[in-house]
């Protein structure tokens, strides 16, 4: 028998085998894919045992998984290759404060500091632990520090709104909190991610607009378009038991509950559900679950009317949530949804909503009310300019007249508009049941025609886009920014930013946009690029090493400066290119 030799790995294999299995393993641990990220870090410490990154890398992962003790020894042994590992510290404090161990979080941060005594995110976790310890000053000195290391970093002050609303200074906790929120809008999110994750100060009775989900407090068009759609239903709801699916915020439940004998909201995200229990916790027929549209929290045939505003494009499920829909529906109930136009929302104007994750044309929207109910009325919404003529006596009259006009003479009609930006459509197994007459305008008496006219405004947003000193020419395998062009919608004042980024020291995980020191936007490295990966085929993150996000250009200032930079896996941050911009009203005729 002949036997086959091993085969025996050169050298050169054995530099660059870690490097591949490392470079996945980051990966994985950023796409969550924990078990085999453990698997690779273990194999590259076989082959590079002394590389105090790769323990450390590893008891990230661990944490991660909940693994937290066999997290603290693998933290534990960088540090021993590495008593000056500040990051390891760090990560040995964050385990120690979830296992409830706050006095060896603050030992292990306090060593973190003296060793990198400059960094703010450690000052804010061991405040955080001295918080836990109710050692309050302690940890307003601590966050007061981390404010004064980075004045641009929402968690500084938000933090310290957090400390100072447990002593009861809820005045100052609050100023504080609204600074965090002009400071990041994404705030609410990013706690629920964040081991920085505290509530509002209990002042506070406001969520921050993430652009996800209507808030009340929002001015505008959008304000328009979401309060008139739960108007219309006032009549309809009235005495009825409502379930209305994606309640977010819980603004619109609140509405419905007005006339309703029961409304229940249903939405899938545990602290909205939260926030709204709380905020409208006086409406005894009003209460709130959490659930999803296509696994809906209630009995069969238990509700007469089911509400769905702007729902259906944030998921893929439809025929999952019409089918649900239908079973708590009672056998002759009623279903109200809304949808954008997915050829006047998206196609025309070249718009893409980031939430959004499947939008209908006008045929598929039809088809699939067609496949669950017998029978529907369909309705169009949108924003247009009109005149009215209204009693300027107080009275409850509803009625009004409709006129239009053909370029020749004035009509007395009803006008149907063309492109409807949303259809909403009411259904129902019942013929009786859809005899609501829709048709509606949906007024606000603070606005006037100057400030609709100046908030939609048409805009040209003119763009520069200059490169920036590389510290490190070495650092990058290569970036650029293709595009900041501006987007075309009526509305708002935005700014398309795409291009791409290649790490060659260490991984490029992020992209930061920043405006006058603060992060307005940050997205992960994540799009496609199959030119960029022609380009480095030996790369193989190449693929992937896109970025696109978009700026409300609106809510900086008429002219200003981004700077575009790339967030690497070590921590570091690196300038790629500055876009200098400048909005210019068109001239009005």
């Amino acid at each position: 028998m002949k036997l086959k030799s091993a085969k025996t790995h050169t050298q050169k294999d054995r530099l660059i085998l870690p490097e591949d299995l490392i470079r996945k393993a980051n990966q994985q641990k950023r796409e969550g894919k924990l078990n085999e990220a453990i698997t690779k870090y273990r194999r590259a410490i076989k082959l590079s045992p002394n590389s105090f990154i790769l323990y450390q890398n590893l008891g990230d992962a661990l944490a991660q998984k909940g693994l937290l003790e066999e997290a603290v020894l693998e933290f534990k042994k960088a540090i021993e290759l590495n008593p000056r590992s500040a990051l390891s510290h760090g990560y040995l404090g964050e385990v120690a404060i979830k296992q409830k161990l706050f006095d060896e979080a603050i030992f292990y941060f306090d060593r973190a500091i003296e060793i990198q005594p400059k960094c703010h995110k450690y000052y804010n976790s061991l405040g955080l632990a001295l918080m836990e310890k109710e050692q309050y000053d302690l940890a307003v000195t601590c966050f007061q520090k981390a404010i004064e290391l980075k004045p641009d970093s929402c968690w500084g002050y938000y933090n310290l709104s957090q400390v100072l609303s447990k002593q009861d200074k809820l005045s100052l906790a609050s100023s504080y909190y609204q600074k965090a929120i002009r400071l990041n809008p994404q705030l609410s999110n990013d706690s629920k991610k964040s081991n920085n994750i505290v509530s509002p100060p209990k002042d506070n009775l406001e969520m921050a607009f993430t652009g996800e989900r209507y808030i009340p407090n929002v001015k505008g068009q959008i304000r328009y378009e979401h309060l008139h759609r739960y108007g219309l239903c006032l009549e309809i709801v009235r005495g009825k038991s409502v379930l209305d699916i994606a309640s977010g915020e819980g603004y619109g439940s609140a509405i419905l509950s007005q006339t309703a004998s029961s409304v229940v909201g249903v939405d899938i995200d545990i602290e909205s559900v939260k926030f709204a229990e709380n905020k409208y916790q006086d409406k005894s027929n009003l209460k709130f679950l959490v659930g999803q549209c296509n696994s809906i929290p209630l009995p069969s045939e238990s509700i007469d009317i089911v509400v769905s505003f702007e729902t259906i494009e944030h998921h893929d499920q439809h025929e999952e949530m019409m089918q649900e829909i239908q079973r708590v529906l009672k056998k002759d109930g009623i279903l109200v949804i809304s949808s954008p136009n997915r050829l006047v929302y998206s196609d025309l104007p070249n718009y893409h909503n980031p939430f959004h994750v499947k939008e209908l044309y006008r045929e598929e929207f039809v088809d699939l009310l067609n496949k669950y109910f017998l029978y529907f009325t369909l309705y169009g919404q949108k924003i247009c300019m009109g005149s009215f003529v209204y009693s300027l006596n107080d009275n409850d009259k509803y009625y009004i007249t409709h006129y239009t006009s053909n370029d020749q003479e004035v009509l007395r009609k009803n006008c149907s508009l063309d492109d409807p930006v949303y259809f909403v459509a009411l259904c129902s197994n019942n013929f009786n049941r859809i005899q609501y007459a829709l048709d509606s305008v949906y007024l606000d008496k603070n606005d006037s025609l100057e400030r609709a006219s100046s908030e939609t405004s048409s805009y040209t947003i003119n763009t520069t886009i200059i490169s920036c000193s590389q510290d490190d020419p070495e650092a990058l395998w290569g970036f650029n920014v293709d595009q900041a062009t501006q987007v075309n919608t009526s509305s708002t004042v935005e700014l398309m930013l795409k291009g791409w980024v290649l790490g060659k020291k260490s991984t490029v995980e992020a992209i930061q946009i920043i405006h006058n020191h603060v992060v307005v936007k940050q997205v992960l490295i994540d799009f496609p690029r199959p030119d960029v990966a022609q380009a480095y085929s030996h790369l193989p993150d190449a693929g992937m090493s896109g970025f696109e996000t978009i700026v409300d250009i609106g809510e900086l200032v008429e002219q200003g400066e981004l700077l575009i930079q790339a967030v690497c896996s070590n921590k570091s941050c690196i300038p790629l290119k500055k876009v200098q911009f400048q909005v210019v009203a068109t001239e009005k005729q």
